[in-house]
Formats: C-alpha cells, structure tokens, sequence
C-alpha cells in the first residue's frame, strides 16, 4: 500500500521518513523572500498502515516557518519574522481543535 502512496505523491519530489512504521513525508509548498528575511510552508503528513486490517491512519498539516530580520516599517511586505512574536491559543478541554487543510491553505494562500 505505502509504494501505492509513494508513487502518487512522487510529482511533488518530497521527502519520506519510516518512524518505526509510521511514515512522514513532506515538500515545500511555496517559499517567499524579502531583504534579509525568509518564509516558508511546508506540507507535512504522517500515515500508519495497518495491512491485515487494510486500514490507513492519516494526519496532515502545513508549517510556516520563517527567519531573518524585520525592518518593521512594510518595506518586507508584511514579512516579520526575526524580531518579535505571534501567539494563538485555544481550549483542548471541549475536544480537538478544529480546521481542516483547506481552511489552512485558504488562510495561507493569501500570503504567498
């Protein structure tokens, strides 16, 4: 099943790891430069395949991650990374967060 999955995913040239038969891949999705700074998101997903059962446990997110400096004034189009934070906080006491990959992509397509 997984040589099935490698050879779908295989156009988007991405990196595979086997975790003690958990496989995680992931590939650039789109990288963004500016004067001294950097962005990028990264699709990532983690899959465990249970043959006897045929049964496929999949998760998957993206990850933006950035560095350099800000020069604080727009003059990087809206790039801070370097200097300064962002914070997100949600209650894991009412269940899982929600969102799905599209909503993620959506959100992030308008930055790159």
């Amino acid at each position: 099943m997984i040589e099935e999955i490698k050879k779908a995913l295989e156009k988007y040239n991405g990196e595979w790891k086997d975790k003690k038969d958990v496989w995680e891949y992931s590939f650039t999705i789109a990288e963004r430069k500016a004067f001294l700074s950097k962005k990028k998101l990264t699709y990532f997903a983690k899959m465990k395949i249970f043959e006897d059962e045929k049964l496929l446990k999949f998760s998957e997110m993206l990850i933006e991650s950035g560095s350099g400096f800000s020069s604080g004034d727009g003059f990087d189009s809206g790039m801070s990374t370097g200097f300064g934070f962002k914070t997100e906080s949600y209650n894991t006491l009412s269940g899982a967060r929600q969102g799905t990959i599209t909503e993620q992509s959506t959100l992030f397509g308008k930055k790159y």
